[in-house]
Order: C-alpha cells, then sequence, then structure tokens
C-alpha cells in the first residue's frame, strides 16, 4: 500500500511539473520510496539534489504515517514547488546554451560579396606559368623589303639557282616557261614601282643570264 501510495504521489508531482527529465526522476522515487531510497538523477546533477533536499523532508513523514496504519501523503508547499520550478528553468536554460554552442561549432561559412567578386573576376582567367612571369615573348621582326634597283639585279651571276635568285630578288610580277626538249627554260620578270627593272634567264634551274631595263 505504501508503495502504490508513493507511486501516486510521483505521478501528481509530475503533473505539476510536466518536464520529462523530472517526471522521469520522480517516477524512479515512487519506485524506490517503499525500499527507503531517494532517487533522481535523470535531469542533472543540479535538479536531482533539488528532488533529494524535497523528498528528504518528506521520506520520514511517509515512514511515520506508515507505522501508524495510515495512508501516507505528501504535502509540497510553495517554496518547494518554486524551487523545483526554478530548478527545471535553469536546467533548461544549461541544456540551451549547449545546443547553441554545437550549433555555432557546425555552421557553414558565409559566402561574402569580396569572395564572389573574386570569383567571377577569376572564371575566365588562366595564371600564367611562373617561368613567363616578368617576361614577353617578342614576336620575329618582318624582313625589310629593299627596293629592286638595276644595280641589285645586275649582281645576279650566271649558275644561280633558281631558289637563291627569288631569296635575293623576291618572287617576280611574271614568269614565263618555255619547253625546249627536255630541258625546261625560264623567264622572271622584274617591276619596282610599275617600272620595269628587267628579267633573269633560268635554263634546268639555273641563271643564264641577266637583262636590265637601261630606262
Amino acid at each position: 500500500m505504501l508503495r502504490a501510495n508513493a507511486v501516486l504521489v510521483a505521478a501528481a508531482l509530475c503533473w505539476l511539473i510536466p518536464t520529462q527529465s523530472l517526471g522521469q526522476s520522480m517516477v524512479q522515487y515512487g519506485v524506490a520510496v517503499g525500499a527507503g531510497t531517494v532517487a533522481g538523477t535523470a535531469a542533472g546533477k543540479q535538479v536531482s539534489n533539488g528532488i533529494t533536499a524535497i523528498f528528504g523532508k518528506t521520506a520520514a513523514a511517509a515512514a511515520k504515517a506508515a507505522r501508524q496504519g495510515e495512508p501516507a501523503s505528501l504535502e509540497l508547499s510553495d517554496e518547494d514547488v518554486r524551487a523545483l520550478r526554478r530548478r527545471q528553468a535553469e536546467e533548461a536554460e544549461r541544456l540551451r546554451q549547449q545546443r547553441e554552442a554545437a550549433a555555432r561549432g557546425y555552421r557553414a561559412p558565409v559566402r561574402s560579396a569580396a569572395m564572389a567578386r573574386t570569383e567571377e573576376a577569376s572564371s575566365g582567367w588562366m595564371p600564367t606559368p611562373i617561368w613567363l612571369r616578368g617576361y614577353s615573348i617578342a614576336q620575329p621582326a618582318a624582313p625589310v623589303r629593299q627596293a629592286l634597283t638595276p644595280e641589285r639585279l645586275g649582281e645576279v651571276a650566271r649558275g644561280l639557282s633558281r631558289a637563291d635568285v627569288l631569296g635575293q630578288l623576291g618572287t617576280p610580277v611574271a614568269r614565263v616557261v618555255i619547253p625546249e626538249g627536255n630541258t625546261i627554260n625560264e623567264v622572271l620578270y622584274y617591276q619596282e614601282r610599275g617600272q620595269t627593272v628587267g628579267a633573269v634567264r633560268l635554263s634546268g634551274g639555273s641563271v643564264t643570264g641577266v637583262v636590265v631595263n637601261a630606262n
């Protein structure tokens, strides 16, 4: 009978202060009070101490009532109820602070405007290799064309190959090919600013003569 009454008392306290951790501690007290023990450890050290202090006052009264054959009753004063609620609020605040601290520890980095501008600027940019930094790749200068004069044309020697003539005088304005048996005869005509400078005759790919325009 005493154990059943203690369980009812614990259930009443769970209704007065509806906290899961505190209610669990009180149910544990109701189960253990018949053996003369005081429980209350699931809500943390502070809440456990508060429950133990309050029930410590009433354990003797419940035992005395049992010896006298009276039903056990437990009455909490307003001060005891306020103390339990205060400890409940402190425990809830502690748990809230722990959750916030854990959330701050796993917070994802915020993408700033500076980071966004840097990513946009570098999206179409490729870094210069380190061995090219500080240096510029110089393009080969185009050869300066020399004006073709009768004197330069007259410097072409007999026996010079076609490739040497083209390298020395450049591309002619006209080329006449005259087949003669197994030999190919050519005449290369050169002009400068619309004026005929002269011609170079080749036979079998070699220079056989040069004609310079006297005008």
